[in-house]
C-alpha cells in the first residue's frame, strides 16, 4: 500500500514538472461528465454507476467511465487522463482517501469541478462530497435489534453476534462502532462480535463457529447485504433459518438494502436492513454542481436538501476540510414500509433490469 502511494505521488509530480499550470488539455468537451470508479465487483458499486450514467444522459450530456479495480495507481492515472479531455465535471468514487489530492489539485488549476461520491478525499478543493452515515447506520441496526429483544423478553437481553467487516474500510468500521455505542447500553445483552471481513464464506463460517460456543443466538447483524448472505447459509445449515414470528426465528437485520435484502423483508426472513441508497449519490452530486458550481455560486455547507424522489427524502449540507459534504441519512426497511418503490434495492431490479449476484 506504502509502496504503492509512492507510485501514485512520483506520477502526479512527473506531471507537474511536465506540464505549468494549467495543463494544455485537448479540445474542449464541454457535453462530456465523466465518472471514476473504484470497482464493479460488488453490485452496490454496479447500481452507484448506473445512477451516475441515467443522471449524465438525462441531463444532456455525454457519459465516460474508468474502473480501476481498487488499483489507486491506476485511479490516478485515469482521473488524470480524463482531466486531458476537460469534461465539464469529474465525479469520482476513490479507492481511498489520499491517492487523488494532487490529481484533484489539478483538475481545480484547469476549472474542472470534482464530486467526490460514496468514499471521501482528505485535501484539495471538492465541489461537493455526497456520502452516507455510517456510524449512524450502525447505531440505527443496533437499535433495530434491541426493540425486537425488548418485544420477545419486555427488556433488552440475549445473545447478539455482529459479523462485522474488515476494520481496513472506513465504511464498516464506522458501522461496527455505531452497532457497539449501542450495544454496550444494555448489560444483559451478551454482544459476539465476530470478524467476517465483508466476505461471505468468511462471514458464515464466524456465525458457524459462534453458534458452537452459544447454543441459543437471539440476533444477528452483517455491516453490509452481499456478506450477509453468508448468516442466511449458517442459520440454513444449522435449520435456524426461520420467518418473523415462527418458532426459533433469529432476528436478522443487516446495512445497505440491496435486493437480497428486499426480497428478505417482503419473505419475512429478514427483520429489517438499514438502507444506504445506492442510486443516490452519482444525481445528487451531478445535481449540487450544476445548480451551484456551473453557475457561479458557492455550494451550501449549511441548511438542508430536500427531494421527494427518494425515501430517506432529507439530507444536510456540512462544512469539512475540502468543502461542501451532503451527508445522506440512513432508514429502516422493514416489513411496514417493504413496498415503496424507492428503494433503491427494488429500482435497480425492477425498473432498471440489474440483475442481482
Amino acid at each position: 500500500m506504502v509502496k504503492s502511494k509512492i507510485l501514485v505521488k512520483l506520477l502526479v509530480l512527473v506531471l507537474i514538472a511536465a506540464f505549468s499550470f494549467p495543463l494544455f488539455v485537448g479540445a474542449a468537451e464541454k457535453e462530456l461528465i465523466v465518472y471514476s470508479q473504484k470497482t464493479l465487483d460488488h453490485y452496490f458499486h454496479v447500481a452507484l454507476q448506473e445512477s451516475v450514467k441515467r443522471a449524465v444522459e438525462e441531463k444532456g450530456y455525454r457519459f465516460e467511465v474508468s474502473v480501476c479495480d481498487f488499483d489507486s495507481a491506476r485511479q490516478t492515472n485515469q482521473f488524470l487522463n480524463f482531466v486531458a479531455k476537460n469534461p465539464v465535471a469529474i465525479i469520482a468514487n476513490p479507492v481511498d482517501s489520499e491517492s487523488l489530492i494532487d490529481a484533484v489539485g489539478i483538475a481545480e488549476a484547469n476549472d474542472i469541478p470534482v464530486g467526490v461520491v460514496d468514499n471521501h478525499i482528505t485535501g484539495g478543493n471538492i465541489a461537493v462530497t455526497v456520502t452516507f452515515d455510517n456510524y449512524g447506520a450502525g447505531v440505527m441496526a443496533a437499535e433495530e435489534i434491541v426493540k425486537r429483544l425488548e418485544e420477545k423478553y419486555s427488556k433488552a437481553k440475549g445473545v447478539v453476534v455482529n459479523a462485522y467487516g474488515a476494520m481496513s474500510s472506513q465504511a464498516w468500521r464506522l458501522r461496527k462502532e455505531g452497532f457497539e455505542e449501542v450495544m454496550n447500553k444494555y448489560p444483559d445483552i451478551e454482544y459476539v462480535a465476530v470478524p467476517g471481513e465483508g466476505n461471505m464464506a468468511t462471514t458464515q463460517n464466524a456465525l458457524i463457529n459462534a453458534m458452537a460456543r452459544y447454543p441459543k443466538i437471539d440476533a444477528v447483524h452483517c455491516p453490509s447485504d452481499s456478506p450477509g448472505r453468508g448468516l442466511i447459509e449458517a442459520l440454513k445449515q444449522s435449520g435456524q433459518w426461520k420467518k418473523v414470528g415462527e418458532e426459533g426465528h433469529v432476528i436478522f437485520v443487516t446495512i445497505d438494502g440491496e435486493p437480497v435484502a428486499v426480497e428478505n423483508v417482503k419473505e419475512g426472513y429478514f427483520d429489517a436492513s438499514i438502507v444506504q441508497d445506492a442510486l443516490a449519490y452519482g444525481p445528487v452530486a451531478l445535481e449540487v454542481i450544476e445548480k451551484y458550481v456551473l453557475n457561479g455560486k458557492e455550494v451550501p455547507t449549511t441548511g438542508r436538501y430536500t427531494n421527494d424522489k427518494y425515501y430517506w427524502n432529507t439530507a444536510y449540507f456540512e462544512e469539512r476540510e475540502t468543502g461542501a459534504y451532503l451527508i445522506i441519512p440512513p432508514y429502516v426497511m422493514d416489513s411496514s414500509n417493504i413496498d415503496d418503490p424507492r428503494h433503491w434495492g427494488t429500482i435497480a431490479v425492477e425498473e432498471w433490469g440489474l440483475t442481482y449476484k
